[in-house]
């Protein structure tokens, strides 16, 4: 981390950048009357390539300084260069800022000119790449992303988390009243050892990064601790109440620890990893963290001792899982519980032994698990999970029984926090709205007027699809109580209700090319497993259970497979099942993000990692690569029509909804969003609509007076 922090110490002055002058510290450039500002990852892009003028910086260097988590940064990266192109005015075919070199990255070719400084070097331009589309990247992980991805995960790999059979809750409700109700989202609580103070992370709804604050539980002036561009996450205190620990994302991110009652922070320990949770031991002798040990390596526990600066991995989790996240000490310091995730999303608690490093599985089957504390005595853990399509509170005994659920006053609840003294909780109350929005195209794709809702409730509505005829459209919605699958006309009319699942996990469904069934995948237990509905019977029948997960993605369009995969880490592993289940292959692709359908049966997939878009006959097998760098996340979804691709793009402050034509390698904007989007988008067969999913955020910070 040394070179990093040298680099950021030497620009923080204003340089110049051909016609632009660059200010580092104001995350701003300028040209003339012309000013644009950055945002900090941006900039530190852009001075980061400055300090290097000339070389070539390799993608996984850059997201190693910069963000630190490869398999989630790749993506943005290529959205930062996008960005930073766009500003400077840049063709990337014809490069006079930022260079692609093929296969190993970016150089600035611009010469830089510092204040007081000659020209760093004299590099002329070369030629680009080969035209491509703009791009993006959300953040996968649930900790990392953005409150969407709270409820939304990929496209075609949509779920709304459920279990079986909610238990029976308490005889009352807990009372529980607002702790903050800040504009913006307040997040990660944290009791101070003597239950008086909490802190959290704020990010003051100015859309600005999160910074660390306290506050007296009985009062309602926070304390503002830290003041930094990059995120500031997972504050902890230390055993007398007197130092903040907290981790701090991206540049110079690591360990830091700041005096409760303000003061310089001070960085312990740089990581280049994002991490994924931190816990301070209650004798104050430990530190864990979780993150990536290596760049290829799942998410580990790992310990850092503050006064001797010594460093050890605590657990090795399984490789082709997303690893270990989210460590809570008991109050004893004899063990750390922590959420274990696999490729598809399924986490469940563990515990490690702090003594004998034994590890022991707590639950089984659980979904989308984003925290855990422990609950007075040590006996039993208080966690978050998602039953029923949001996420609830729930508590579960060591000897690994049923959870119970533990009921808020809040549809959504998030991260609990226990007091020191267990009389008291507190927790995220996630603020959500998801409706589906519908636009309408012109011949040209141009927009016909501006988005409406088309499927629109109090509940969580998403996953839409037309069936082939045009007629309908199939959603799932949690309207019910529960995630089911629904069906309604698609010029509107009553939605009806298909499946009676009562809580399982369910996917996005997709229609058979007669549009007299739907196939969608369902979990009740520990696997995906691929479900044919039929809508006249109303027969559901599971098609091709097997010991991996399973997920359906399209009906092909001759009626004779289900294109379906099985999430790994590194993309999904794409295969195809008829749907009577007696027949099953592998597609034998290369790691791939996404695959999709054409009218005409054709498959276009995107390569994991280099993002090419790629077209394959289903008969011949051939491939043909379309387009290099069209897409790098699956957080992104993308829509074949007739004669090109209809996807989103952007940042995510500024997402638009764009078009390539496959004949002349064109692409231009359809429409730009205002409001927060989510991943899925479909297309009616006659392309004059398109439907997205539309959401709203916020959250804030409740305390549960009298925990049972």
């Amino acid at each position: 981390m040394v070179e990093l922090q040298d680099s950021e110490h030497r620009s923080q002055g204003r340089f110049r950048l051909g016609d632009w002058v660059v200010e580092p510290a104001l995350n701003r450039v300028s040209s003339g009357g012309t000013t644009h500002t950055l945002e900090p990852k941006a900039m530190q892009v852009l001075v980061y390539l400055a300090d290097r003028q000339g070389q070539v910086i390799s993608r996984q260097e850059l997201s190693e300084r910069i963000w630190g988590d490869v398999v989630l940064v790749e993506g943005v990266l290529t959205r930062i260069i996008h960005i930073l192109r766009e500003v400077f005015e840049d063709d990337h075919r014809d490069p006079r800022y930022i260079e692609t070199i093929r296969k190993s990255g970016y150089r600035l070719i611009q010469p830089v000119v510092r204040e007081g400084d000659a020209i760093a070097s004299d590099a002329g331009p070369a030629a680009g790449d080969a035209a491509a589309p703009p791009r993006r990247r959300v953040r996968r992980r649930v900790l990392l992303a953005g409150a969407a991805a709270l409820l939304l995960a990929a496209s075609g790999f949509v779920f709304l988390d459920g279990v079986r059979e909610r238990p029976s809750p308490p005889a009352a409700v807990p009372s529980c009243f607002p702790l903050t109700a800040y504009p913006g989202r307040e997040r990660h609580p944290c009791f101070s050892p003597d239950g008086d103070r909490i802190a959290f992370c704020w990010d003051c709804g100015d859309g600005g990064g999160f910074d660390i604050y306290v506050r007296q539980v009985d009062t309602d002036n926070p304390l503002r601790l830290t003041r930094h561009p990059e995120d500031e996450i997972f504050p902890v205190w230390s055993s007398d109440g007197g130092t903040v620990a907290f981790l701090r994302r991206g540049g110079g991110g690591g360990l830091y620890t700041v005096p409760a009652m303000g003061g310089a922070a001070a960085r312990l320990y740089g990581f280049w990893a994002e991490p994924t949770g931190l816990d301070w031991s209650p004798d104050g002798r430990y530190l864990v963290v979780a993150l990536r040990p290596e760049a290829d390596a799942p998410h580990a526990l790992i310990g850092f001792e503050p006064a001797t600066g010594a460093v050890s991995a605590l657990t090795t989790p399984p490789p082709d899982c997303w690893g270990d996240l989210y460590p809570a000490f008991s109050p004893d310091g004899g063990a750390v519980a922590f959420v274990r995730s696999d490729a598809a999303g399924f986490q469940d608690l563990h515990v490690l032994s702090w003594d004998r490093r034994e590890v022991r599985r707590i639950t089984h089957g659980q979904r989308r698990v984003v925290s855990v504390d422990w609950l007075p005595g040590g006996e039993k853990l208080v966690f978050c999970a998602k039953p029923g399509g949001a996420y609830q509170l729930w508590t579960v005994g060591l000897d690994g029984g049923d959870p119970v659920w533990l009921p808020t006053r809040h549809e959504t609840a998030m991260r609990p926090a226990v007091s020191p003294r267990g009389d008291r909780l507190v927790y995220e109350a996630l603020l959500v709205g998801t409706d589906i929005m519908q636009l309408h195209l012109d011949p040209d794709l141009s927009p016909a007027g501006c988005p409406v809702p088309c499927v629109s409730s109090t509940a969580i509505d998403h996953s839409a699809c037309f069936s082939h005829d045009g007629a309908r459209i199939a959603f799932v919605s949690t309207r019910s109580g529960t995630p089911e699958i629904w069906v309604r006309d698609a010029e509107g009319g009553t939605a009806t209700r298909i499946t009676h699942l009562e809580g399982a996990t369910l996917g996005a469904p997709c229609w058979s090319p007669d549009s007299r069934r739907l196939a969608f995948s369902v979990a009740d237990g520990e696997r995906y497993e691929v479900a044919v509905c039929d809508l006249e019977s109303g027969q559901l029948r599971r098609v091709h259970p097997a010991g991996a997960h399973e997920i359906v993605d399209f009906w092909s369009m001759d009626g004779r497979w289900l294109y379906c995969h099985t999430p790994v880490v590194a993309g999904r592993e794409y295969f195809r099942v008829a749907p009577d289940g007696l027949r099953a292959e592998s597609l034998a692709l290369p790691q791939t993000g996404l695959l999709k359908q054409s009218p005409d049966g054709d498959l276009y997939y995107v390569t994991w990692g280099d993002g090419s878009l790629w077209r394959r006959s289903p008969e011949t097998g051939g491939d043909t690569l379309l387009v290099r760098s069209f897409l790098h996340d699956e957080w992104q979804d993308m829509a074949v029509t007739d004669g090109g691709v209809l996807y989103t793009d952007g940042t995510e402050d500024d997402r638009f909804l764009a078009y390539l034509d496959l004949a002349s390698g064109d692409w231009r904007k359809i429409h730009r969003f205002t409001e927060m989007i989510g991943g899925g988008i479909a297309v009616s067969p006659a392309g004059d609509r398109a439907l997205f999913e539309w959401q709203s955020i916020g959250c804030d910070l409740m305390l549960m007076a009298d925990l049972p």
